[in-house]
């Protein structure tokens, strides 16, 4: 197998339909398997992922890491690539992957918006995207779960994710690896995510919550104890 897509859920039978279905369509040809780590969800979740021939595992512990970890204890892929149930992956999307690797431990890549206005259009598509590119130049690791890969033999030798993180898992575990070797931002490997938590919160709220939680995980190892669902 070369790579595993693993994906956490919670009620996401709104979304994940879409999610699967752009995984399925893409161009890579190698082989590569779809994992869903869910947290018991209550609604057509499981019979959606069944539909599109994902493997399911139920994990009851209720982090979005718990989740990704139960995902990756399954996965036969040589790359696992972390990705949300809220996307649109581009059809090129596991193809960029797979080529990103070259001597490096892992990737992240840029995310768009998938939905909403111009204006969250705009901070998605070009603001945090750039600062990413940015971050990335001054050997900043700035990522999103919804877009990270790594060879599974270095998650392995890390102890894979934190469970225990409730946020930040992302780059938690690309901290980490980042110990072991090379990460690489890779521009060509696109995933389109849903704008719902801005549409949910707020704009004050989302940049808030994100913003301390970035600053608490850099400067104390540890997130925000709550990450309420908007679905």
């Amino acid at each position: 197998m070369d790579i595993s897509v693993i994906i956490p859920t919670m009620n996401e039978e709104k979304c994940i339909g879409r999610t699967l279905k752009s995984l399925k369509e893409q161009s890579f040809g190698g082989k590569y398997e779809i994992i869903i780590g869910d947290g018991g969800s209550k609604d057509r979740t499981k019979a959606i992922c069944r539909k599109y021939g994902a493997k399911f595992v139920v994990e009851p512990k209720p982090t979005i890491s718990a989740g990704r970890q139960k995902a990756c204890a399954i996965a036969k892929g040589k790359i696992i690539v972390s990705t949300d149930a809220d996307i649109k992956a581009d059809k090129e999307f596991l193809k960029a992957v797979w080529e990103s690797y070259n001597g490096n431990v892992a990737t992240y890549g840029p995310i768009y918006a998938l939905d909403g206005d111009w204006l969250q259009a705009f901070g998605t598509d070009f603001v945090f995207n750039w600062y990413m590119r940015l971050a990335n130049a001054l050997g900043v690791t700035i990522a999103a779960g919804s877009n990270v890969s790594f060879r599974r033999k270095d998650f392995e030798a890390i102890g894979g994710w934190n469970t225990d993180l409730v946020m930040a898992e992302d780059l938690d575990i690309l901290k980490r690896l980042k110990a072991r070797g090379k990460l690489r931002f890779t521009p060509k490997a696109k995933v389109r995510v849903s704008t719902r938590r801005v549409k949910g919160w707020g704009y004050r709220k989302f940049l808030w919550h994100h913003i301390t939680n970035a600053w608490k995980y850099m400067t104390t190892g540890k997130s925000h104890d709550e990450y309420e669902q908007v679905r």
